[in-house]
């Protein structure tokens, strides 16, 4: 039987990214600020609800990012899919995906307004997604050139 090699077997997939284990609270913590800046946006036309609108959009974000985005982050990374792509789109896919769910749940329809809260949440979970992707991850260490060893 033949064995794998070593890099085969490594839980760290094999990019030209690493992530930053010190820098993994700062970017949930930033995402969920990013998410409760946006959709706070709207809210700015009323400058006397915005602050309000922002601390209740930063505790539902909060929520969002550290309980489904950690655990989508750690199944990802499992998969070895830890790319901007995948970041992006299980950001995408949370927020959407709760907002039909608590929907369906609480009359079992989903009506139009329904599914352009969930679309907007899901570009806004999105962009969170790649906010935290960037903070978190650094490039990985480059191998030495075939010169540099043999010099």
């Amino acid at each position: 039987m033949i064995l794998p090699e070593a890099d085969a077997l490594a839980l760290e997939p094999q990019s030209a990214y690493r992530l930053d284990p010190d820098r993994v609270f700062g970017a949930l913590a930033t995402g969920a600020v990013t998410g409760a800046g946006i959709t706070t946006l709207p809210a700015l036309m009323a400058p006397a609800i915005a602050p309000v609108v922002f601390l209740v959009s930063l505790v539902a974000w909060a929520l969002g990012v550290f309980v489904l985005g950690g655990a989508g982050w750690w199944l990802l990374r499992r998969l070895r899919l830890d790319n901007t792509g995948a970041a992006a789109l299980a950001g995408a896919f949370s927020p959407a995906a709760t907002v039909l769910a608590v929907a369906a749940m609480d009359d079992g329809l989903v009506g139009s307004g329904v599914i352009t809260a969930a679309a907007i949440l899901g570009v806004i979970g999105g962009i969170i997604g790649l906010v935290v992707w960037n903070m978190a991850y650094r490039p990985a260490p480059s191998a030495p050139e075939v010169s540099e060893v043999f010099e």
